[in-house]
């Protein structure tokens, strides 16, 4: 059994996780997403509409953040790491980070003046009274920007992987915004700033199952909807061809009639799509078009069995629903 401070954790991760997913979800524009909790470590999501998964994928589940560290002259392995650049050659760094991407609260994709791409960021105030503080002490000092992120590995292992994305020489005081550089092409600038934008997972997530729902299943919906019109507008016209006999068949000239006009405004329509919503439509049109006809056949019949004739019957089945449609309304 868990203990209850891991089980408060637990449940507090999970909750980031899903606020930091739903933020990264509308980074991407999504409309209609599901994001929700399943069991105590899994969390489901469901993207509508979306046309690059892969995208998706690595937008939601990156662990990507960034971290600012002061660039060390000491090899004491204690206090400093050393982590690689991009072009293979090891940095040393004060281990203890300068600021951690907590405190940054927007990141936007900008241009250097060689027109390389870059991110602006901002801090909350918090971060930049840290920033702020730091830098002006360490004016002409190199500092270096940290790119960590966690992945799979190919046995199923998560792992992290980091790198120095650059080092830049401290020129003066900096505030609460500012900007770095060496986050490669336009595209991986735009979604460094995405992730950024939307927070580092509190925990890493690992893709357990992918499910992709596309038109092989839509129209086998379509489908199984068409069926089912079919089915109900048969018993329909069944029952009331063998319970009213000649009433019956006229309300099933009607019925058919009914469908034949409302498809084909249908296919008048440019564009028009027939989903299951619309079958649905179709089916309760079958069942509210032969209401009203079983409620006026149930009069005649009873007419008739006091006696009456068949003209006789149909007209007195008919002549209350008339005067009760057309009786005034009384006012006070």
């Amino acid at each position: 059994m868990k203990a209850q401070p891991y089980t408060e954790f637990e449940t507090l991760t999970m909750q980031q996780n899903l606020k930091i997913m739903r933020q990264r979800i509308e980074e991407l524009g999504i409309t209609e997403a599901m994001v929700q909790r399943q069991g105590s470590t899994g969390i489901r999501i469901e993207l509508p509409g979306v046309q690059d998964p892969s995208l998706a994928k690595r937008v939601i589940g990156a662990t990507a953040s960034l971290a600012f560290h002061e660039v060390s002259t000491s090899s004491n392995p204690v206090s400093t790491l050393r982590i690689k650049d991009e072009h293979g050659q090891f940095v040393t760094l004060v281990k203890k980070p300068v600021l951690t991407g907590e405190h940054i609260v927007n990141a936007r994709v900008g241009f250097d003046q060689m027109k390389r791409p870059e991110v602006d960021i901002s801090l909350d105030h918090a971060g930049g009274k840290k920033m702020s503080d730091f830098s002006s002490t360490h004016i002409g000092k190199p500092m270096a920007t940290v790119y960590r992120e966690y992945g799979v590995n190919a046995r199923g292992e998560t792992e992290r992987s980091e790198k120095v994305i650059s080092v830049a020489t401290i020129q003066s005081q900096l505030g609460s915004q500012f900007r770095i550089t060496g986050s490669g092409n336009l595209e991986e600038a735009q979604q460094l700033a995405l992730l950024l934008r939307a927070g580092s997972l509190t925990a890493p997530v690992t893709i357990v199952e992918e499910r992709t729902i596309g038109a092989s299943l839509g129209a086998e919906n379509i489908q199984n909807g068409f069926a089912a019109l079919a089915l109900g507008m048969g018993l329909t016209l069944t029952f009331m061809a063998l319970w009213y006999r000649r009433l019956g068949w006229v309300a099933n000239v009607a019925l058919i009639l009914n469908m034949s006009c409302l498809l084909g405004l249908i296919a008048l329509v440019p564009g028009a799509v027939l989903t299951l919503p619309g079958i649905a439509g179709l089916v309760l049109t079958v069942g509210m078009a032969v209401d009203t006809n079983v409620l006026i056949f149930e009069r005649i019949r009873d007419k008739l069995a006091e006696g009456r004739s068949f003209a006789q019957a149909i007209d007195q089945a008919l002549t209350p629903l008339w005067r009760q449609s057309w009786m005034p309304i009384s006012r006070p």
